[in-house]
C-alpha cells in the first residue's frame, strides 16, 4: 500500500508539474504568440510554437487560426495525456478571436517518473515477502514440523500389546508454557487408556451377544413359521378368478391412457386388414373421424381424406405380404390443415397356432424433428459459406488430434483438396517441423486452455488461435483453430515504431528515441567507470537558408547533416535531431577528455562541405557545445543543459566552431 501511495504522489507531483509549465506558457509565450498572429508573421509564429514544442513534455503544438491555418510543431505521434487550449485575442478586438493555441503533454513523459521508480519499488517488495517467507518457515519447523516427527517416532513404536503402557514424552519447548504438541501427547494418552478399557469391555459384551443372539434366532425361527402358515391360508382364501380380472381391467386402463397421452397415433387391423382399433390422435393427424376409419383398410381410409392421393399399391404391398413395416414416411393433413411428416411402423401378429390374426402398429409425428433437420442444414450451408469466404484457416481437431473440419481456404492455401485433410491427423497434415510448433498451444487448448500464438513459416507470419470446445458435462470434446495471415500487419507495426523512434527527414533517432538511449548512456557510464560526453549542434544562419531558398532546400541542408553524422561517428556514438536545425550527438566510450575536441573538429569540416544550389557550390557552417559527464552525474537534464550553455559559448564566439563544458562552471575554448 506504501508503494501504490508512493508511486500515486509521483504520478500527482508530476502532473501539478505539468500544469505549472501550461500556465507559465500562458503568461509568458502568450503575449508574444498574439502579437505575432495579428501582424501575420509565419517565421515569428513558427519560431515561438518551436520554443513551446521543446519545452519539457510538450509532444505537439497547434495553433488555430480563425481564418482557417494552421500551425503545428513537435513530435505529434505520442498519446496525448494532458490538453491545454488558450484563445488568442488583440487588445484592439477583444470580442474578435484571432484563433486558438493547444498544448499537447504526451503519455510518456507523464509516466515516465511513475516507471523509473517502479523497480526500486518491486524491489522492496520482494524482500519483505522472502523475509516474511524465511520467518514463518523457520517458525513452522520449530514448533509444528520437528515436535510432530518425533512424536510419530513415539507413536510408531506402540503396539497392541503395548496399550497399557503410557507415551512418555518429553521435548524442549520454545516457551514455558505448555503448547499444541503437549495437549494433542496429553489427548493421545488419554485415548490410549479409554481404547484400553474398551477392548476388555468389548471382551464381555460380546460373550453377552453372543448368548442374545442365540435367543433371537429361535424366537425369529418360530414366528416365521407362524406367519408362513397365515400367509398360505390368506392366498388361499383369494379368488384366483377376481385378481385375474383385476389385472386384466388394469392392464386395459393403462393402455388407454397410454394411448391418450402418446404423441404416437396407435391402430391396429383384423387378417382381412381393416382397421378395428385407431386411437384418437391417429384420427387427429389424419384429420378424419373415428368412426369413418374403422372397417376400412389403410389405402381406402387414406384414399377418402386425400382423393387425389397417387397409387398407394407400394404402401399395401408389405401389409399383404405380411412384412414387417418399419420406417414408412407419410404425409398427411389434419382437419386444420397443418401438414404432417409422419413414420408409420407395424408387424404382424400371429396366435399360438401361427395363424395370421392382423396388424398392430403406430404412427410417430416427425415434423418438428424433419424442420429442425432442415434447419440444421441451412444452418450447416451458412456456416460453410461464412467460413470459406473468411482469409483465415479454420478447423475443428478432435481428441486424437483429427481435423474434423476445415473451410475452403485450407485448400487454397495447402494446395490440396479437402478430402486429403478432413479426417487425417494435424502432424500428417501440417508436416513434422510445422506441428513440432503448433503442438504445444493444441494440447493447452486440448486441456481447457484457449491458446494464441505467432509462427513464422517460409517468411510470412501466422497468427493462430486453439479454442477448447467444452461440452456440458465440462469436458473437452475437441479445439477449434483460427490461423491468419499477419505478414502484412506486422510489416506495418514494424514501420510505426521504426517510425515513432526516428526522425523521418533525416533517418536520425528522434527526440523520444534521444532521451531513451541518453539515460541508458549515462547509467552505463555510471556503471562501467567510463567517460562520455553529449555534444549539441546547431546550423548557423539556417533560418536564412530557409528564407532564401526554400523550404526544400532547408529540408536538403538537414538530410546532409544527418548523413555526415552518421558517415563520421563512431558505431559507439548516437546522433539525433532534436528539432528544426538542432542535432545532439551522445559520445560514449571516450578514452580522455581531448578525445570529444577531434571528434567536434571532423564533423565541423564534413558539414561544411559544399553543397551546390542553382549552379553554385555553399559552404555551411554550425556551432557545437559539448559537455563532458561529470563523475556522478546521473540528470540527463543537466547534461544537456550544460551542453546547451556551451553551444551558447560557440555562438557568442562568432559561430562555426565548438566548447567543451568540462564542469559546472568552466567552458574550454577550442
Amino acid at each position: 500500500l506504501a508503494c501504490l501511495l508512493l508511486l500515486t504522489r509521483i504520478y500527482l507531483d508530476e502532473r501539478e508539474a505539468m500544469q505549472a509549465h501550461l500556465r507559465e506558457v500562458e503568461s509568458s509565450q502568450l503575449p508574444p504568440l498574439t502579437a505575432a498572429l495579428w501582424e501575420v508573421d509565419p517565421q515569428r509564429i513558427d519560431a515561438l510554437l518551436d520554443g513551446i514544442a521543446v519545452r519539457p513534455g510538450v509532444s505537439e503544438v497547434v495553433l488555430n487560426s480563425a481564418e482557417g491555418e494552421q500551425w503545428r510543431s513537435g513530435v505529434g505521434a505520442e498519446p496525448v495525456w494532458m490538453q491545454a487550449r488558450f484563445p488568442l485575442t488583440h487588445a484592439s478586438q477583444p470580442d474578435r478571436p484571432l484563433g486558438e493555441l493547444e498544448v499537447h503533454i504526451g503519455r510518456s513523459h507523464g509516466l515516465a517518473r511513475v516507471m523509473r521508480q517502479l523497480p526500486l519499488l518491486l524491489l522492496i517488495v520482494l524482500g519483505s515477502m522472502l523475509g516474511a517467507a524465511w520467518v514463518i518457515s523457520r517458525q513452522f519447523r520449530q514448533r509444528v514440523s520437528e515436535p510432530l516427527a518425533e512424536l510419530a517416532r513415539y507413536a510408531e513404536g506402540l503396539s497392541g500389546e503395548a496399550l497399557d503402557r503410557p507415551l512418555q514424552w518429553s521435548r524442549r519447548r520454545v516457551g514455558g508454557s505448555e503448547d499444541e504438541i503437549d495437549q494433542l501427547v496429553r489427548a493421545f494418552n488419554d485415548m490410549r487408556e479409554r481404547l484400553h478399557q474398551g477392548i476388555s469391555r468389548q471382551a464381555e459384551q460380546k460373550a453377552a451377544l453372543r448368548q442374545q443372539q442365540q435367543r433371537l434366532e429361535s424366537e425369529v425361527a418360530q414366528r416365521t413359521q407362524d406367519l408362513s402358515e397365515r400367509l398360505v391360508q390368506l392366498t388361499q382364501a383369494k379368488s384366483a378368478t377376481d385378481a385375474a380380472r383385476a389385472q386384466a381391467e388394469q392392464l386395459a386402463s393403462r393402455l388407454a391412457d397410454f394411448a391418450d397421452i402418446s404423441a404416437d397415433g396407435f391402430w391396429e387391423t383384423d387378417a382381412d386388414l381393416r382397421l378395428v382399433m385407431v386411437t384418437p390422435h391417429f384420427a387427429d393427424l389424419i384429420g378424419a373421424d373415428l368412426p369413418d376409419l374403422l372397417g376400412k383398410t389403410p389405402a381406402e381410409a387414406y384414399r377418402a381424406r386425400f382423393p387425389e392421393a397417387p397409387d398407394l399399391e407400394p404402401y399395401m404391398r408389405p401389409l399383404r405380404e405380411r412384412h414387417e413395416i418399419e420406417g414408412q414416411p407419410l404425409l398427411l393433413v389434419d382437419r386444420h390443415g397443418a401438414r404432417h411428416w409422419v413414420i408409420n411402423n407395424g408387424k404382424p401378429v400371429y396366435d399360438a397356432n401361427g395363424d395370421f390374426l392382423g396388424y398392430r402398429g403406430a404412427i410417430t409425428d416427425i415434423t418438428d424433428n424433419r424442420r429442425a433437420e432442415r434447419a440444421l442444414q441451412a444452418s450447416e450451408r451458412r456456416f460453410r459459406l461464412i467460413t470459406d469466404n473468411v482469409p483465415a484457416l479454420i478447423s475443428y481437431v478432435d481428441r486424437q488430434r483429427l481435423f474434423r473440419y476445415n473451410n475452403k481456404v485450407y485448400q487454397d492455401w495447402l494446395r490440396m483438396p479437402l478430402e486429403q485433410i478432413t479426417d487425417r491427423s494435424v502432424a500428417d497434415v501440417y508436416g513434422a517441423e510445422v506441428y513440432r510448433a503448433i503442438e504445444p498451444h493444441l494440447e493447452a487448448a486440448l486441456g481447457g486452455q484457449r491458446s494464441t500464438f505467432e509462427i513464422e513459416l517460409q517468411g510470412r507470419i501466422y497468427r493462430a488461435t486453439y479454442v477448447p470446445d467444452v461440452d456440458g458435462q465440462g469436458d473437452v470434446a475437441g479445439a477449434y483453430g483460427l490461423i491468419h495471415d499477419i505478414t502484412r500487419l506486422k510489416r506495418v507495426e514494424r514501420d510505426l515504431r521504426h517510425a515513432a523512434l526516428y526522425d523521418g527527414l533525416t533517418g536520425l533517432a528522434n527526440r523520444r528515441h534521444f532521451e531513451a538511449v541518453l539515460l541508458e548512456a549515462i547509467e552505463r557510464s555510471e556503471r562501467e567507470g567510463r567517460s562520455m560526453a553529449l555534444m549539441f549542434i546547431d546550423l548557423d544562419h539556417f533560418k536564412a537558408i530557409n528564407d532564401q531558398l526554400g523550404h526544400e532546400a532547408g529540408d536538403q541542408v538537414l538530410r546532409h547533416v544527418g548523413s555526415q553524422l552518421q558517415s563520421n561517428l563512431r558505431a559507439a556514438d548516437t546522433p539525433a535531431r532534436l528539432a528544426g536545425d538542432e542535432f545532439v550527438v551522445i559520445l560514449e566510450h571516450l578514452n580522455h577528455s581531448d578525445e570529444v575536441g577531434c571528434i567536434a573538429s571532423k564533423l565541423l569540416r564534413a558539414i561544411s562541405g559544399p553543397l551546390p544550389w542553382s549552379g553554385e557550390a555553399r559552404h555551411l557552417s554550425a556551432s557545437m557545445g559539448i559537455a563532458l559527464r561529470l563523475a556522478g552525474e546521473t540528470d540527463p537534464e543537466a547534461l544537456l543543459r550544460r551542453a546547451d550553455a556551451a553551444l551558447y559559448q560557440a555562438k557568442a564566439a562568432g559561430r562555426g566552431c565548438f566548447r567543451v563544458a568540462r564542469s559546472e562552471s568552466a567552458l574550454a575554448t577550442e
